[in-house]
Protein backbone atom coordinates (compact mmCIF):
# COMPACT_ATOMS: atom_id res chain seq x y z
CA UNK A 1 0.00 0.00 0.00
CA UNK A 2 2.87 2.31 0.75
CA UNK A 3 5.03 1.71 -2.53
CA UNK A 4 1.64 2.30 -4.11
CA UNK A 5 1.05 5.65 -2.45
CA UNK A 6 4.43 6.61 -3.68
CA UNK A 7 3.99 6.03 -7.15
CA UNK A 8 0.73 7.90 -7.11
CA UNK A 9 2.27 10.89 -5.94
CA UNK A 10 5.23 10.31 -8.59
CA UNK A 11 2.40 9.96 -11.40
CA UNK A 12 0.90 13.39 -9.67
CA UNK A 13 4.26 15.53 -9.99
CA UNK A 14 5.02 14.26 -13.15
CA UNK A 15 1.03 15.59 -14.25
CA UNK A 16 1.46 18.74 -13.24
CA UNK A 17 4.75 19.30 -14.75
CA UNK A 18 3.09 18.12 -17.51
CA UNK A 19 -0.39 19.91 -17.98
CA UNK A 20 2.50 22.86 -17.10
CA UNK A 21 4.13 22.70 -19.95
CA UNK A 22 1.59 22.02 -22.45
CA UNK A 23 -0.05 25.35 -21.23
CA UNK A 24 3.03 27.08 -21.67
CA UNK A 25 3.90 25.62 -25.26
CA UNK A 26 0.33 25.50 -26.69
CA UNK A 27 -1.50 27.98 -25.38
CA UNK A 28 1.07 30.67 -25.44
CA UNK A 29 2.54 28.99 -28.53
CA UNK A 30 6.00 29.30 -26.63
CA UNK A 31 7.68 26.38 -29.21
CA UNK A 32 7.53 25.26 -32.29
CA UNK A 33 5.17 22.67 -34.11
CA UNK A 34 6.16 19.24 -35.08
CA UNK A 35 6.33 17.56 -38.77
CA UNK A 36 5.87 14.03 -38.89
CA UNK A 37 7.00 12.28 -41.92
CA UNK A 38 4.18 10.42 -43.04
CA UNK A 39 5.44 7.94 -45.15
CA UNK A 40 3.03 7.38 -47.48
CA UNK A 41 3.75 5.24 -50.69
CA UNK A 42 7.35 5.95 -49.40
CA UNK A 43 7.55 9.65 -49.69
CA UNK A 44 7.61 11.97 -46.72
CA UNK A 45 5.07 14.95 -47.06
CA UNK A 46 7.50 17.54 -47.54
CA UNK A 47 9.09 19.06 -50.50
CA UNK A 48 12.59 19.35 -48.20
CA UNK A 49 12.91 15.58 -47.61
CA UNK A 50 13.35 12.50 -49.91
CA UNK A 51 13.66 9.09 -49.02
CA UNK A 52 16.16 7.40 -50.51
CA UNK A 53 15.37 3.79 -49.18
CA UNK A 54 14.52 1.43 -46.20
CA UNK A 55 16.73 0.62 -43.87
CA UNK A 56 14.84 -1.56 -41.39
CA UNK A 57 11.20 -3.44 -41.01
CA UNK A 58 9.09 -2.33 -38.29
CA UNK A 59 8.48 -5.26 -35.29
CA UNK A 60 7.49 -6.42 -32.03
CA UNK A 61 8.97 -6.48 -28.92
CA UNK A 62 8.13 -7.73 -25.50
CA UNK A 63 9.66 -7.93 -22.37
CA UNK A 64 8.54 -8.62 -18.31
CA UNK A 65 9.08 -5.43 -16.46
CA UNK A 66 11.58 -6.12 -13.53
CA UNK A 67 9.09 -4.13 -11.12
CA UNK A 68 6.15 -6.06 -11.52
CA UNK A 69 6.80 -8.85 -14.30
CA UNK A 70 4.20 -7.30 -16.00
CA UNK A 71 4.79 -7.99 -19.68
CA UNK A 72 5.73 -4.69 -21.64
CA UNK A 73 5.15 -4.46 -25.50
CA UNK A 74 6.51 -2.04 -28.21
CA UNK A 75 6.57 -1.62 -31.65
CA UNK A 76 9.23 -0.63 -33.52
CA UNK A 77 8.17 1.45 -36.51
CA UNK A 78 9.78 1.17 -39.73
CA UNK A 79 13.54 3.42 -40.42
CA UNK A 80 14.30 5.12 -43.49
CA UNK A 81 17.40 6.69 -45.35
CA UNK A 82 16.46 10.62 -45.95
CA UNK A 83 18.17 13.22 -47.69
CA UNK A 84 17.09 16.73 -46.59
CA UNK A 85 17.33 19.65 -48.34
CA UNK A 86 17.62 23.35 -47.06
CA UNK A 87 16.78 22.32 -43.69
CA UNK A 88 17.76 23.50 -40.22
CA UNK A 89 19.80 20.76 -37.53
CA UNK A 90 20.61 21.19 -33.69
CA UNK A 91 24.14 19.58 -33.47
CA UNK A 92 23.60 18.94 -30.08
CA UNK A 93 20.28 16.63 -30.33
CA UNK A 94 20.51 16.34 -34.03
CA UNK A 95 16.86 17.39 -34.33
CA UNK A 96 15.89 18.68 -38.17
CA UNK A 97 13.74 21.66 -38.71
CA UNK A 98 12.46 22.65 -42.02
CA UNK A 99 12.15 25.80 -43.96
CA UNK A 100 8.41 26.25 -42.22
CA UNK A 101 9.92 26.31 -38.83
CA UNK A 102 8.46 23.22 -37.56
CA UNK A 103 10.81 20.24 -36.76
CA UNK A 104 10.80 16.82 -37.54
CA UNK A 105 9.41 14.04 -35.45
CA UNK A 106 11.50 11.44 -37.17
CA UNK A 107 14.69 13.29 -36.24
CA UNK A 108 14.47 11.91 -32.81
CA UNK A 109 14.05 8.87 -30.53
CA UNK A 110 11.89 11.09 -27.99
CA UNK A 111 8.28 10.93 -28.78
CA UNK A 112 5.75 13.78 -30.27
CA UNK A 113 4.86 15.48 -27.46
CA UNK A 114 8.33 15.35 -25.52
CA UNK A 115 9.28 17.37 -28.08
CA UNK A 116 6.91 19.57 -28.34
CA UNK A 117 7.32 20.53 -25.08
CA UNK A 118 11.14 20.73 -24.60
CA UNK A 119 12.69 20.73 -28.12
CA UNK A 120 14.77 23.88 -28.65
CA UNK A 121 13.25 25.86 -31.75
CA UNK A 122 16.08 26.26 -34.45
CA UNK A 123 18.10 29.27 -34.17
CA UNK A 124 14.86 32.19 -33.60
CA UNK A 125 17.82 33.33 -31.20
CA UNK A 126 21.03 32.26 -33.04
CA UNK A 127 23.12 32.94 -36.28
CA UNK A 128 23.17 29.93 -38.12
CA UNK A 129 26.06 28.40 -39.95
CA UNK A 130 25.41 27.24 -43.23
CA UNK A 131 26.89 24.18 -44.90
CA UNK A 132 26.52 23.81 -48.44
CA UNK A 133 27.67 20.70 -50.50
CA UNK A 134 26.45 17.02 -50.47
CA UNK A 135 26.86 13.97 -48.73
CA UNK A 136 26.93 15.50 -45.21
CA UNK A 137 25.88 13.67 -42.19
CA UNK A 138 25.31 14.69 -38.78
CA UNK A 139 27.07 12.67 -35.30
CA UNK A 140 24.65 14.63 -32.81
CA UNK A 141 26.56 15.23 -29.32
CA UNK A 142 23.35 13.39 -27.05
CA UNK A 143 24.00 12.71 -22.92
CA UNK A 144 25.91 9.24 -23.22
CA UNK A 145 23.06 6.69 -22.83
CA UNK A 146 21.20 8.04 -26.03
CA UNK A 147 24.42 8.80 -27.82
CA UNK A 148 25.68 5.46 -27.42
CA UNK A 149 22.28 3.70 -28.18
CA UNK A 150 20.13 5.79 -30.37
CA UNK A 151 23.10 8.17 -32.54
CA UNK A 152 25.60 6.24 -32.57
CA UNK A 153 24.47 3.34 -34.50
CA UNK A 154 22.57 5.27 -37.15
CA UNK A 155 25.52 7.10 -37.78
CA UNK A 156 27.47 3.96 -37.78
CA UNK A 157 24.98 2.20 -40.20
CA UNK A 158 24.78 5.24 -42.62
CA UNK A 159 28.33 4.95 -42.41
CA UNK A 160 27.98 1.34 -43.66
CA UNK A 161 25.38 1.86 -46.20
CA UNK A 162 27.36 4.97 -48.21
CA UNK A 163 30.89 2.08 -48.14
CA UNK A 164 29.14 -0.08 -49.77
CA UNK A 165 28.12 2.30 -52.74
CA UNK A 166 31.88 3.60 -52.68
CA UNK A 167 30.56 6.92 -51.43
CA UNK A 168 32.30 8.91 -48.75
CA UNK A 169 30.78 10.96 -45.98
CA UNK A 170 31.48 14.15 -44.92
CA UNK A 171 30.77 13.95 -40.80
CA UNK A 172 29.50 17.37 -38.58
CA UNK A 173 29.95 17.51 -35.24
CA UNK A 174 29.54 19.91 -32.04
CA UNK A 175 32.16 22.07 -31.51
CA UNK A 176 31.65 21.87 -27.66
CA UNK A 177 30.97 18.17 -27.83
CA UNK A 178 31.76 15.52 -25.12
CA UNK A 179 34.58 13.36 -24.90
CA UNK A 180 33.25 10.32 -25.75
CA UNK A 181 32.28 11.52 -29.09
CA UNK A 182 35.60 12.86 -29.78
CA UNK A 183 37.18 9.53 -28.49
CA UNK A 184 35.02 7.62 -31.04
CA UNK A 185 35.75 10.19 -34.19
CA UNK A 186 39.65 9.50 -33.35
CA UNK A 187 39.72 5.87 -32.45
CA UNK A 188 37.66 5.14 -36.17
CA UNK A 189 40.25 7.92 -37.74
CA UNK A 190 37.31 10.11 -38.66
CA UNK A 191 37.81 14.15 -39.17
CA UNK A 192 35.04 15.59 -37.65
CA UNK A 193 34.18 19.08 -39.07
CA UNK A 194 32.93 21.33 -35.81
CA UNK A 195 30.04 23.22 -35.79
CA UNK A 196 28.09 25.42 -33.67
CA UNK A 197 24.87 24.39 -31.95
CA UNK A 198 22.84 25.02 -35.36
CA UNK A 199 23.41 25.13 -38.81
CA UNK A 200 21.63 24.97 -41.81
CA UNK A 201 22.75 22.59 -44.69
CA UNK A 202 22.50 22.62 -47.89
CA UNK A 203 21.54 18.99 -47.93
CA UNK A 204 22.05 16.39 -45.05
CA UNK A 205 21.11 12.61 -44.94
CA UNK A 206 19.68 10.74 -41.63
CA UNK A 207 17.84 7.81 -40.91
CA UNK A 208 14.47 8.25 -39.60
CA UNK A 209 13.96 7.25 -35.94
CA UNK A 210 10.42 5.89 -34.13
CA UNK A 211 9.15 6.88 -30.81
CA UNK A 212 11.85 4.20 -29.47
CA UNK A 213 13.73 6.33 -26.52
CA UNK A 214 14.46 3.50 -23.53
CA UNK A 215 13.56 0.50 -26.37
CA UNK A 216 17.12 -0.43 -27.86
CA UNK A 217 16.64 -2.13 -30.91
CA UNK A 218 18.58 -5.34 -31.89
CA UNK A 219 20.08 -4.01 -35.33
CA UNK A 220 21.67 -1.20 -33.09
CA UNK A 221 23.30 -3.48 -30.90
CA UNK A 222 24.52 -5.65 -33.25
CA UNK A 223 26.24 -2.69 -35.42
CA UNK A 224 27.78 -1.45 -31.94
CA UNK A 225 29.10 -4.83 -30.71
CA UNK A 226 30.71 -5.57 -34.27
CA UNK A 227 32.47 -1.97 -34.50
CA UNK A 228 34.09 -2.24 -31.10
CA UNK A 229 34.70 -5.96 -31.72
CA UNK A 230 37.97 -5.41 -31.97
CA UNK A 231 38.38 -3.78 -28.24
CA UNK A 232 36.59 -7.08 -26.33
CA UNK A 233 39.50 -8.58 -24.33
CA UNK A 234 39.85 -12.36 -24.31
CA UNK A 235 40.58 -13.16 -20.68
CA UNK A 236 38.98 -15.06 -18.32
CA UNK A 237 35.41 -13.32 -17.82
CA UNK A 238 36.11 -12.95 -13.82
CA UNK A 239 35.98 -9.19 -12.97
CA UNK A 240 33.30 -8.01 -10.85
CA UNK A 241 32.55 -4.32 -12.18
CA UNK A 242 31.02 -1.18 -9.86
CA UNK A 243 30.47 2.02 -12.15
CA UNK A 244 30.73 4.63 -10.06
CA UNK A 245 29.25 8.18 -9.76
CA UNK A 246 31.36 9.66 -7.37
CA UNK A 247 33.22 11.87 -9.86
CA UNK A 248 30.17 12.40 -12.04
CA UNK A 249 26.80 13.71 -10.97
CA UNK A 250 23.43 11.94 -9.26
CA UNK A 251 25.99 10.28 -6.55
CA UNK A 252 23.71 9.25 -3.45
CA UNK A 253 24.44 9.69 0.32
CA UNK A 254 25.57 6.61 0.50
CA UNK A 255 28.03 5.90 -2.44
CA UNK A 256 31.49 6.11 -0.68
CA UNK A 257 30.71 3.96 2.28
CA UNK A 258 29.47 1.17 -0.67
CA UNK A 259 32.16 1.14 -2.93
CA UNK A 260 34.25 0.78 -0.13
CA UNK A 261 33.29 -2.08 0.74
CA UNK A 262 32.90 -3.73 -2.83
CA UNK A 263 36.29 -2.50 -3.46
CA UNK A 264 37.25 -4.66 -0.29
CA UNK A 265 35.37 -7.71 -1.50
CA UNK A 266 37.69 -7.40 -4.80
CA UNK A 267 35.46 -4.91 -6.99
CA UNK A 268 37.02 -2.60 -9.72
CA UNK A 269 35.33 0.22 -9.42
CA UNK A 270 35.20 2.12 -12.48
CA UNK A 271 34.86 5.74 -13.11
CA UNK A 272 34.03 6.06 -16.55
CA UNK A 273 34.32 9.86 -16.80
CA UNK A 274 38.18 9.16 -16.68
CA UNK A 275 38.92 6.92 -19.28
CA UNK A 276 38.50 6.75 -23.19
CA UNK A 277 35.94 5.18 -24.64
CA UNK A 278 38.24 2.51 -26.26
CA UNK A 279 39.01 1.93 -22.57
CA UNK A 280 35.53 1.87 -20.93
CA UNK A 281 34.69 -0.88 -23.83
CA UNK A 282 38.00 -2.85 -22.86
CA UNK A 283 37.22 -3.12 -19.22
CA UNK A 284 33.80 -3.39 -19.11
CA UNK A 285 34.02 -6.58 -22.08
CA UNK A 286 36.06 -8.17 -18.96
CA UNK A 287 33.33 -8.31 -16.67
CA UNK A 288 31.15 -11.45 -15.29
CA UNK A 289 29.02 -8.60 -13.11
CA UNK A 290 28.61 -5.14 -13.91
CA UNK A 291 26.51 -3.02 -11.02
CA UNK A 292 25.44 0.38 -10.35
CA UNK A 293 23.37 3.22 -9.65
CA UNK A 294 20.78 3.93 -12.67
CA UNK A 295 22.52 6.24 -14.96
CA UNK A 296 24.59 6.16 -18.46
CA UNK A 297 27.44 4.38 -17.12
CA UNK A 298 25.54 0.75 -17.12
CA UNK A 299 24.43 1.15 -21.04
CA UNK A 300 28.53 -0.07 -20.96
CA UNK A 301 26.35 -3.82 -20.49
CA UNK A 302 26.56 -3.47 -24.75
CA UNK A 303 30.33 -4.92 -24.22
CA UNK A 304 29.77 -8.16 -22.28
CA UNK A 305 29.10 -11.31 -22.75
CA UNK A 306 25.72 -13.03 -22.95
CA UNK A 307 24.94 -14.70 -19.76
CA UNK A 308 26.85 -12.16 -17.71
CA UNK A 309 25.10 -10.57 -14.83
CA UNK A 310 23.96 -7.11 -14.22
CA UNK A 311 22.35 -5.56 -11.37
CA UNK A 312 20.81 -1.77 -10.82
CA UNK A 313 20.08 -0.06 -8.27
CA UNK A 314 17.08 2.57 -7.49
CA UNK A 315 14.29 3.85 -5.94
CA UNK A 316 11.35 1.86 -5.59
CA UNK A 317 9.81 4.81 -7.06
CA UNK A 318 12.40 4.92 -10.04
CA UNK A 319 9.94 3.07 -12.86
CA UNK A 320 12.30 3.83 -15.92
CA UNK A 321 13.19 -0.25 -17.18
CA UNK A 322 15.25 1.03 -20.06
CA UNK A 323 18.31 -1.03 -18.67
CA UNK A 324 16.29 -3.93 -17.78
CA UNK A 325 15.29 -4.00 -22.08
CA UNK A 326 18.57 -3.32 -22.74
CA UNK A 327 19.95 -6.69 -20.61
CA UNK A 328 17.08 -8.58 -22.13
CA UNK A 329 18.21 -7.30 -25.74
CA UNK A 330 21.47 -8.35 -24.65
CA UNK A 331 20.94 -11.74 -23.38
CA UNK A 332 22.28 -10.76 -19.90
CA UNK A 333 20.96 -11.87 -16.70
CA UNK A 334 19.94 -8.65 -14.96
CA UNK A 335 18.64 -7.79 -10.74
CA UNK A 336 17.33 -4.90 -9.69
CA UNK A 337 17.82 -3.94 -5.79
CA UNK A 338 15.86 -1.14 -4.18
CA UNK A 339 17.83 1.16 -2.05
CA UNK A 340 15.27 2.86 -0.29
CA UNK A 341 14.88 0.66 2.48
CA UNK A 342 18.10 -0.67 3.38
CA UNK A 343 21.35 0.28 5.23
CA UNK A 344 24.48 0.03 3.34
CA UNK A 345 25.45 -3.79 4.85
CA UNK A 346 22.43 -4.93 4.10
CA UNK A 347 22.65 -3.50 0.80
CA UNK A 348 26.24 -4.88 0.12
CA UNK A 349 24.71 -8.55 1.01
CA UNK A 350 22.16 -8.53 -1.56
CA UNK A 351 24.71 -7.63 -4.25
CA UNK A 352 27.05 -10.07 -2.88
CA UNK A 353 24.46 -12.68 -3.46
CA UNK A 354 23.31 -11.62 -6.52
CA UNK A 355 26.69 -12.14 -7.82
CA UNK A 356 26.81 -15.34 -6.92
CA UNK A 357 23.18 -16.48 -8.27
CA UNK A 358 22.44 -17.78 -11.74
CA UNK A 359 18.75 -17.02 -11.61
CA UNK A 360 17.93 -14.06 -13.60
CA UNK A 361 14.72 -11.70 -13.14
CA UNK A 362 13.32 -12.49 -16.46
Amino acid sequence: MKRFALEIRVASRKSRSYLIRYFLSRIMRLGPQSHQLMFGESEPISKSLSVLKKIDDAYIYSVPHPRDNNLEIHAFSPRYLIRGSDISVDTVTGIVTLPNGNFVVESSSWSKQDLELNVVHRSRYFQEVKVSGVENVLLASNGFYHWLLEDLPLYLRLLKEKRQEGTSLKTFVYDSAPTYVKDFLSWMSIEGINLQRFASFEEMEFISRGDDTGWPRREDINILRDTFAPLFLEKKLDKKIYISRIKSTRTTHYESELTALLAADGWTILYPETLSLAEQIQKISEARVLCGLHGAGLAGMVWMNSSATVIEISRATMSRACFARLANSCHLNYFWLSDDSMDISNLFLAISKLTESDTPVF
